[in-house]
């Protein structure tokens, strides 16, 4: 699990408040596009996020006083400045649930333009997008002031009546009415709007019952439910196995759980409303400050889910002790996940610092705290940093030296012939990149953890690391084409050692280019990257949308039409390289088909579809030019100079050595197009074999045919009529060399045999001299 795997904004910066932006994020996400198309304002948005929950005021605020971002206030947030509120959402695992998310709308008031307040919340699916839980907070209106005075009214008349009544005693006034045993006067300032999809809720609690239920009835263990998370991750299941069993305080009662699903569908949907009176604000204690709105919103939403979804367990086997409310403990406990999740989330900016010599270890920069952080690491020579440092060709390790009593901090890089090199000495794209290595192995430190356990070989430990997210602007500023292109691997590889999600704003085609590369030579790899390519909403073209999400096929192949022009130059080593894998993949895996698949007649027909699969990935528009100019194009049929091209292409880029066995067979099906083409006009409902179709023309030319095989007699004498009409001389066809085209064709699929280059070219000959008197022959 990501700690943020979904994220939306709504009304936020460039992102308008019909549509927004809402994406799925995954393990290395890139964000690329024109400018101002919002690319920084999700960067920012983030940022926004981690200091919220920092400040403790989330989720109730969004706090901008904290200026790191550049945001400004919430008016210059304001896509439509008519429309004062901001939704954000967030992954929010609602009783263990994969895929369920959490609407935040905060309004922007004019009596603080750096703090949003929460004033709507909901609770939706991932996969449909229906609400499962919603909660709106409105101000009274003069109406609502108006009705509840009444009904205040109307209950001092009844209690003026019960106290004249002798049976009526204090202890059953309060009863009626609390504590005061009295109507209480508590004007109304707001309420709460609520409402619930029992039937969705009643779904969700269904399912994780048959699996708890498993669970404890097979006596599982901590172990068993990592290994089953695992399963449930790669298996996609809708909700997390450990987040289930951890959403009780203890053992919940099996009958309970079913009662209250049972009691869910018998009730249906529910709606309501909830009274938000002066007493409310009212300080819990003396020396608190008076509760804001939003935190009284809060407070109203855990007490409308107590006092409606009614599922009580305890913590105790002493029934009268330790009640507490199986939904409304979940749906705080969901809050808390949240909050860690996004205190996971770590910034990395462009680098502000001068370039000089010395730093104030005193200062409070980003840079400087992530130099101190690193001096307990650097001693160990084959951190991530120096790894890096190698691979980008800067040196062989990094130098850090903090000299407590000045509080001055010296950065040298060791060179590869252990000449000490200061910082300074690099350029600014040297010192961005050495402050990205730091953060990601920092990071990973902060996040470790030793874990301890026993396997089949006895006790080990093992370094785990807990998951973190790092937002990253522009790291490709400065650098090389050839670097740009290795940020991808670091990435890499720093998310499966380090578990480290990222967010990579970028103007970089090499960087984009190298993990089309690293996805196909890593199939399973495809899943873990996404990019996001986005437009300025104001600029949209017409057809286009504001954010395309473009995935990496598992052969690295991407959907170029989804950027727009000018993005990608030609970057030919990288293109070549991705082509090499491909063609790799497809040698590996056309020989393995050849080798397992039983001798029959469908053989063939399957490696053709092996190659066709790799064809069609590929522009062989080059070489179709090429074919045309050796045949005549308008006598050919369009499949055959299709299969021709393939050919063609295939025997320039199967490395010599390998087997040529798929050009033998793009031409073999060239010839066998051009009869079928012949044939389908004698029938052409018939499925015509190739050794039918040639014994049939071998009794044309000849009076006897060499194979068993032919068409019946009213085929045969269809077939002289078709033969006479459609070509000038059919009698000089070359029909005697279709035999040696078809086994030699055939010999291409059976995996005791490799075609060699010149082999395949020999045939290539052949089948030319073949085509060419059957397109010159044709009328």
């Amino acid at each position: 699990m990501h700690p943020i795997d979904i994220v939306g904004f709504r009304n936020f910066r460039i992102f308008n408040d019909h549509d927004g932006f809402f994406e799925n994020l995954t393990a290395i996400n890139l964000l690329t596009g024109t400018n101002n198309s919002g690319k920084s304002s999700i960067i920012k948005g983030m940022q926004l996020l981690k200091n919220s929950v920092s400040g403790d005021v989330f989720p109730n605020e969004l706090d901008l006083t904290d200026q790191e971002h550049l945001l400004g206030n919430l008016e210059n947030l304001l896509f439509n400045k008519e429309n004062k509120e901001v939704m954000i959402s967030l992954p929010f695992n609602y009783f263990g649930q994969r895929y369920t998310y959490i609407k935040l709308t905060y309004s922007v008031l004019d009596t603080d333009s750096y703090k949003g307040k929460l004033r709507k919340m909901e609770v939706c699916d991932g996969k449909d997008h229906d609400f499962l839980f919603y909660f709106e907070f409105k101000n009274a209106t003069e109406e609502d002031i108006a009705d509840d005075k009444k009904e205040y009214e109307k209950q001092t008349q009844e209690y003026e009546k019960l106290i004249q009544d002798p049976d009526i005693s204090k202890k059953d006034l309060w009863k009626i009415y609390g504590i005061f045993a009295r109507p209480f006067e508590d004007p109304m300032v707001g309420l709460v709007e609520w409402k619930f999809n029992s039937s969705k809720l009643s779904s969700y609690l269904s399912e994780i019952y048959e699996f708890y239920n498993f669970y404890v009835e097979e006596e599982r263990n901590t172990r068993w439910l990592d290994w089953v998370d695992n399963i449930a991750e790669k298996e996609d299941y809708c909700f997390i196995p450990s987040a289930v069993v951890n959403a009780f305080r203890s053992k919940p009662d099996i009958g309970k759980w079913n009662d209250f699903i049972k009691q869910l569908e018998e009730t249906g949907d529910r709606k309501g409303k909830l009274k938000i009176g002066d007493h409310d604000f009212e300080p819990p204690e003396v020396f608190y400050p008076q509760p804001e709105v939003e935190d009284v919103f809060y407070g109203s939403i855990l007490e409308i889910i107590r006092d409606n979804l009614k599922w009580m367990e305890t913590e105790s086997t002493d029934e009268t002790i330790n009640k507490y409310n199986v939904l409304e403990e979940t749906f705080k406990k969901g809050w808390e996940v949240l909050k860690h999740r996004l205190l996971s989330i770590n910034y990395l900016s462009t680098v502000r610092e001068q370039h000089v010599r010395i730093y104030n270890a005193s200062l409070n920069s980003p840079f400087v705290n992530l130099l101190k952080a690193y001096i307990p690491l650097q001693h160990d020579p084959n951190t991530f940093v120096n790894k890096y440092l190698q691979a980008f060709e800067i040196g062989k390790r990094l130098d850090v030296e903090l000299r407590l009593d000045y509080q001055l901090i010296f950065v040298s890089v060791i060179d590869n012939i252990g000449k000490k090199r200061e910082l300074v000495d690099y350029g600014y794209g040297i010192k961005q990149l050495i402050l990205l290595l730091i953060q990601i192995s920092v990071l990973a430190e902060k996040n470790k953890r030793i874990l301890h356990d026993y396997g089949d070989d006895g006790e080990y430990y093992m370094d785990q690391f807990d998951p973190s997210l790092l937002l990253i602007e522009e790291p490709e500023t400065n650098l090389h084409p050839k670097w740009q292109s290795l940020l991808s691997e670091m990435f890499y590889e720093a998310n499966k050692k380090f578990n480290i999600q990222f967010v990579v704003e970028t103007h970089s085609e090499y960087l984009i280019r190298n993990f089309q590369n690293l996805v196909a030579s890593n199939n399973d790899f495809s899943d873990s990257i996404k990019i996001f390519y986005l437009r300025n909403i104001h600029a949209l073209a017409d057809g286009k949308k504001q954010v395309e999400t473009i995935a990496i096929a598992e052969d690295g192949s991407i959907n170029y039409e989804a950027f727009d022009s000018g993005f990608f130059d030609e970057s030919n080593n990288l293109q070549l390289s991705l082509l090499n894998i491909r063609r790799d993949r497809f040698i590996t895996e056309f020989i393995g088909l050849k080798k397992n698949l039983d001798e029959n007649e469908e053989k063939i027909t399957l490696l053709e579809e092996k190659i066709d699969e790799y064809h069609h990935k590929t522009d062989v528009q080059r070489y179709v030019q090429n074919i045309c100019s050796i045949f005549n194009s308008a006598k050919l049929d369009n499949r055959t100079i299709d299969y021709l091209a393939s050919g063609q292409y295939l025997l320039n880029i199967i490395s010599v050595g390998s087997d040529f066995s798929p050009v033998v067979l793009q031409y073999g099906r060239a010839m066998e197009n051009e009869l079928k083409k012949l044939f389908g006009s004698v029938n052409a409902t018939k499925k015509w074999k190739i050794g039918v179709m040639q014994g049939s023309l071998e009794k044309f030319k000849f009076g006897m045919n060499r194979i068993s095989v032919c068409c019946n007699a009213s085929e045969f004498t269809l077939l002289n009529t078709v033969l006479s009409s459609m070509f000038v001389d059919p009698l000089s066809l070359q029909i005697d060399m279709i035999n040696e085209l078809r086994e030699t064709r055939n010999n291409a699929g059976h995996p005791g045999i490799l075609m060699a280059k010149q082999d395949a070219e020999q045939y290539i000959e052949l089948m030319t001299q073949f085509l060419l008197t059957w397109s010159d022959n044709i009328v």
